[in-house]
């Protein structure tokens, strides 16, 4: 498993979320972990928010990655 971490920077008044990424080659996956959330709700409403635009900005994207 590798497993890296940065700082999500965004503008000084926003929350800082720490971004890990975690590769297990046990199952071939990709997880990505963000911590710091204020509450379970802000990161409830955060992971809404992912499902429903993640997948536009990954497989509607014309740059083949």
């Amino acid at each position: 498993m590798t497993t890296s971490s940065n700082h999500v920077n965004v503008n000084p008044n926003a929350l800082q979320l720490e971004l890990q990424v975690i590769v297990s080659e046990e199952d071939n996956s990709v997880y990505v972990k963000f911590i710091g959330f204020d509450s379970i709700e802000e990161a409830d409403k955060y992971a809404d928010h992912l499902t429903e635009h993640l997948p536009l900005l990954l497989f509607e994207s014309e740059i083949k990655h």
